[in-house]
């Protein structure tokens, strides 16, 4: 069975209406969560954990509130089993007659004075042949009614056709047995652990990757710096050679204007 403290949003209090996560993995009713973010500040402190998490826009932080379908799945799957209960509650005549008919189990809506006659008769035809007082099936009758009374369904699993308390299981959608909704929860659960143990596979090769691409970034920035550094050591170099001829020209000029005045 569902818990309704997992599809209820804390904030209204309600089932989730278009639930969304915010990046602290935290879920509420898209409603609910825009009306904490401040649109001045463009922050949002999470009414969980009180993180906050800075935004460059609404629109930013719009596109960041990521849907959370498996919640959505759950609120959709939890009216389903309500609405059929409901339904299974209000037509007596229809499907708890049908019900009982393919499960032979008396249903709960059948008036007090039928059960009680009907399960007389069956048993003074059962046990005619004992002198049994008729005041004890009268007893016997009326326990029998009350145990059939303190329960739902009483009835063949549909899974293990094992008679006993039924309940309508969410992964499959069949009347079944307590026994059988735990081992397809286990089917559930299991295959939950599956999908997290392979997100958290591939988080980890995105964190490794994330790690190598900051070492190879690092590794290009520092010989950048290298290269800069270089660069630099030869422009000085190129430029005091330039120096050098220059200086040596002018001399050399000097000298011939010198030689020409003697003459």
């Amino acid at each position: 069975m569902i818990n309704v403290n997992l599809i209820t949003c804390t904030l209204c209090r309600n089932f989730f209406g278009d639930p969304r996560q915010i990046p602290c993995s935290h879920s509420f009713c898209f409603d609910c969560i825009s009306g904490c973010f401040d649109d001045e500040a463009l922050v949002l402190i999470c009414p969980k954990c009180k993180k906050l998490h800075q935004y460059n826009s609404r629109e930013e932080f719009e596109d960041r509130c990521m849907r959370d379908g498996f919640l959505a799945s759950m609120v959709t799957q939890f009216k389903k089993n309500q609405s059929r209960l409901s339904g299974l509650k209000s037509r007596p005549t229809s499907a708890m007659s049908q019900i009982s008919t393919n499960y032979g189990f008396i249903p709960i809506s059948t008036p007090v004075r039928m059960l009680t006659q009907e399960i007389n008769s069956n048993y003074d035809q059962s046990y005619s042949q004992r002198s049994t007082p008729s005041i004890f099936n009268q007893q016997r009758s009326s326990s029998v009614l009350l145990q059939s009374t303190n329960r739902l369904l009483i009835a063949k699993c549909q899974s293990c056709n094992i008679k006993g308390e039924l309940i309508v299981c969410t992964h499959c959608d069949n009347v079944i047995c307590i026994k059988c909704v735990d081992e397809h929860q286990s089917i559930i659960n299991n295959a939950i652990k599956r999908e997290w143990n392979l997100c958290k596979t591939k988080f980890q090769t995105l964190h490794e990757q994330s790690n190598c691409f900051e070492t190879d970034l690092e590794e290009c920035m520092c010989k950048a710096r290298q290269l800069q550094i270089l660069i630099n050591e030869q422009g000085d170099k190129l430029i005091q050679t330039i120096n050098c001829y220059k200086n040596s020209y002018i001399d050399l000029i000097e000298k011939h204007r010198r030689t020409d005045k003697q003459l």
